[in-house]
């Protein structure tokens, strides 16, 4: 991913005083949760980033819904170009229902707008193109080579 990309996602740092606190949740443990989401996006999904913590909270925004388990969710999303484009695609196109003193809809507001303005989506469908035409490429060498 391009320098500028990772710190645009990255850069400011939100904080606390960008989100409002909810009644069992304060502003800043949003704060956490935003920048850890942008992070593990602009570091490309690493599995040492996706610790329960997070999950547990990823697992409730941007409309996803519950897997069995944080293992499901990993495989469903983190594993290959195509399950990390689903993943940004929902982030990016997800309304944020909700009135931010119960929902983290102000978090998923700034994460996708992050998102939208460095066209993480286009990057990662750019990368989706790109794999699809290495696979072909690699399939019609295999058909071309002699037996």
């Amino acid at each position: 991913m391009p320098p500028a990309t990772i710190r645009a996602l990255r850069e400011p740092v939100l904080t606390a005083a960008d989100f409002t606190p909810m009644k069992f949740t304060p502003a800043d443990t949003k704060a956490w949760f935003a920048n850890h989401f942008l992070r593990f996006l602009s570091s490309d999904f690493p599995k040492h980033h996706f610790t329960l913590r997070f999950y547990r909270q990823v697992m409730h925004t941007f409309g996803h819904i519950a897997h069995y388990n944080a293992a499901g969710y990993w495989a469903e999303f983190f594993t290959s170009t195509t399950g990390k484009i689903e993943f940004i695609e929902q982030a990016v196109h997800h309304p944020c229902y909700g009135d931010p003193t119960h929902t983290f809809s102000d978090v998923e507001r700034e994460i996708a707008r992050r998102l939208r303005q460095v066209r993480l989506l286009d990057l990662y469908r750019e990368r989706g193109q790109a794999d699809r035409r290495r696979c072909g490429a690699g399939r019609v060498h295999a058909l071309e080579s002699p037996v």
